[in-house]
């Protein structure tokens, strides 16, 4: 792609994404009938990052010339992330940090139910049994789907999974590495809870949530 400091403006076309199936828009553009197209004035900004055998290419608008080095996201990586919506076979995903850095880029990231637990049979699990919308989960990224535009995280592992359930009101108290439960209501709910020490858990939170941020 020979666009890399080309100046434009909103609505611009920078570059067909049927063409070119592994760039991905981030900041400052977006993806229209197959066009990405830039949001804002700035400069186009591309960046290669390789995800095992497959290279895949960020395309940013910046507003300035100089590049910014960011945290890009790596196939292998332990992520935070925040379940914001369930489906029948996936739950997409909101992340909040890589290891232990915040991002300044957004992508998308799916949690594919077959990914949600090693011990049982695809025809056994049940997705709301693991995870739930609002819960913040430790995961790890596995993959990078082309044909969903968004990176694959799995929470199989035992160390990985919720680290924080959220009730209606609430945050629901682990009982076990299974169960949560609401200390208002005493109403029991099933999740994959990550094997660390519930202490762990708290810390984890109290460093992705400042003040004025919520989960809700």
């Amino acid at each position: 792609m020979d666009d890399e400091g080309k100046f434009v403006i909103p609505g611009e076309v920078i570059y067909d994404a049927e063409e070119k199936k592994t760039y991905v828009p981030g900041k400052g553009c977006y993806q229209m009938q197959g066009l990405v197209r830039a949001s804002t004035i700035g400069y186009v900004h591309i960046h290669p990052h390789k995800q095992g055998e497959k290279t895949i290419h960020y395309v940013d608008v910046q507003i300035g010339e100089k590049v910014v080095d960011t945290v890009m996201p790596e196939e292998g990586t332990i992520v935070t992330a925040i379940v914001k919506d369930v489906g029948q076979q996936w739950a997409g995903c909101h992340l909040l940090s890589i290891e232990d850095r915040k991002i300044s880029k957004d992508f998308d990231y799916i949690l594919p139910k077959k990914n949600m637990r090693s011990s049982l049979f695809l025809s056994d699990i049940e997705i709301l049994d693991c995870v739930q919308p609002c819960d913040i989960i430790l995961a790890r990224i596995v993959d990078y789907s082309f044909q969903k535009r968004a990176y694959v995280l799995s929470i199989a592992e035992d160390e990985l999974g919720v680290v924080y359930a959220k009730g209606r009101k609430s945050r629901l108290r682990p009982l076990d590495f299974e169960t949560v439960i609401d200390d208002l209501t005493g109403i029991k709910e099933k999740r994959k809870i990550a094997k660390v020490p519930m202490h762990l858990n708290d810390e984890l939170f109290a460093k992705l949530i400042q003040p004025g941020e919520s989960t809700a």
